[in-house]
């Protein structure tokens, strides 16, 4: 550890940090790119409104996931803490999907938003409309999240930018073909557009966390050069080479910290 901490420079730091903080900017478009969508379709007045609150109802229900990431970065370092923050996340996903079945309700959904926060009907029903298409996003983010983790995890922050700009193309050709070509309310191309990239963000996620899953699974650690773990796999263990070879992985994920 006294080894890593002499060795870790400014440049360094920078381009750790520098896929990740083009993540959160490439998302800070997303937001702006639909709700200009939205505007020019019709009744963009009541669509905009709708899209607010379910985006904000979504945002609510996810919450208790968005620290996934964070808790698969300081958790997870060997297959057993592995195994068992993922089976953490899936019940909380299903608990969060739970949750928002219930939202959906129509009783439970419009007196909240009629009765509660007082919208006006159209928008209440446009927003339950967007808050329906919306059902699977808690669970597809609490997902992703986790293996995001396991990347910073693993010293692949790369990698998460480049899931983002997959999630990014995804969505705007979502919107985009839905509002050129499908005649439907604006809340609708944004509310499809922001679940289909979640759909793709689920899908991707366990694929470029390949390499690290994988050498997770062999030797039961993560080792932070994963693409050489994974390219030269162990000998058998009951010869002096397979021994040599786990001695010195050891000695990499010492180092590593």
């Amino acid at each position: 550890m006294q080894n890593i901490n002499r060795e870790l420079t400014l440049k360094k730091i920078f381009l750790f940090w520098v896929p990740l903080g083009a993540t959160w900017l490439m998302m800070s478009v997303e937001g702006p790119f639909l709700s200009a969508l939205i505007a020019r379709l019709n009744e963009p007045k009541y669509n905009l409104a709708a899209y607010g609150v379910a985006f904000a109802f979504a945002l609510i229900i996810e919450a208790p996931v968005i620290m996934m990431m964070s808790a698969s970065t300081a958790l997870v370092k060997d297959r057993y803490s592995f195994n068992k923050l993922k089976r953490f996340t899936y019940y909380l996903n299903g608990a969060l999907t739970l949750l928002m079945l219930i939202l959906i309700i129509p009783a439970v959904f419009y007196f909240i938003t009629e009765d509660l926060i007082r919208l006006p009907h159209e928008v209440a029903h446009l927003t339950h409309i967007a808050t329906i298409i919306l059902l699977p996003w808690p669970g597809a983010i609490g997902y992703r999240r986790f293996y995001q983790g396991v990347l910073i995890r693993s010293n692949l922050t790369r990698r998460v930018a480049y899931g983002t700009v997959v999630r990014l193309v995804s969505m705007a050709v979502t919107a985009l073909t839905i509002y050129l070509f499908i005649d439907v309310p604006g809340v609708v191309v944004g509310a499809s557009a922001l679940i289909f990239e979640k759909g793709m963000s689920f899908l991707i996620a366990k694929n470029i966390t390949q390499s690290t899953t994988h050498t997770i699974s062999r030797y039961g650690k993560i080792i932070m050069d994963v693409p050489a773990a994974v390219a030269n796999p162990l000998p058998p263990l009951n010869s002096s080479q397979g021994l040599k070879q786990c001695a010195k992985i050891a000695n990499i994920d010492e180092t590593a910290g």
